[in-house]
């Protein structure tokens, strides 16, 4: 434990230690097999400075949304308050606010169904527009939850997208869904990928910088 953070401690036939925040509340650590406990807090004390302003946006996130009434959530770039509804089944929104319906006993699974309907709502009509400008076939459309990944493209010509990149704004849902159709004529990050993404989204380069920063959402939400 450092600084009363809980450090767990992962060891395999790796080569070198790597420290990550994935884990709300907690430094997730992977070591080689060799290297000792102590050596390990030793690195991990060397690195604390860096790994701090991380955990804690990590836990800030994490503790932010409970779901509650009058709490808020995030909602193409902002945060927008759980109210109660009139309504007796479905979720309704507006541009400040999600109204939930009477019968909402678990209101996380409710509106995690919401934001996945939101996703698959805004990244569809995206997904066959862009397609058909590069003159490309998709074979199926996923929203998921990924950890690390915001989405892919595999080589059965399957987009998948993360749930989660509602969260974000408009321009970076965009960007996103460009980056992923583009590898359906690449499938890799060349020179050639990378021109063929600005040709569709000119502003690509600041718009793929801010969709790092929402990256904490990816772990803390």
């Amino acid at each position: 434990m450092i600084d009363g953070i809980p450090i767990k401690i992962e060891k395999s036939n790796r080569r070198s230690i790597s420290i990550t925040t994935r884990t709300p509340g907690e430094i997730n650590v992977k070591a080689p097999m060799y290297v000792s406990k102590r050596e390990i807090i030793k690195f991990v004390e060397s690195k604390f400075h860096l790994l701090k302003p991380q955990y804690d946006r990590l836990l800030e996130v994490s503790n932010k949304h409970s779901f509650t009434i009058g709490s808020t959530i995030p909602y193409y770039g902002k945060e927008i308050v759980i109210k109660q509804g009139d309504q007796q089944k479905g979720i309704v929104s507006d541009q400040e606010n999600i109204y939930l319906p009477q019968n909402n006993l678990d209101k996380k699974t409710m509106i995690i169904k919401w934001y996945r309907e939101q996703a698959r709502a805004e990244i569809k009509p995206l997904v066959e527009y862009y397609s058909e400008q590069l003159n490309v076939d998709v074979n199926k459309i996923f929203i998921k939850e990924q950890k690390t990944r915001w989405g892919s493209c595999s080589g059965l010509k399957n987009l998948n997208f993360n749930w989660k990149i509602i969260f974000t704004k408009p321009e970076l849902i965009r960007y996103l869904v460009i980056h992923e159709v583009c590898h359906l004529v690449h499938m890799n990050h060349s020179k050639k990928f990378w021109n063929l993404v600005e040709t569709l989204d000119p502003n690509f380069k600041q718009n793929r910088s801010e969709l790092t920063e929402y990256g904490v959402y990816l772990l803390g939400f």
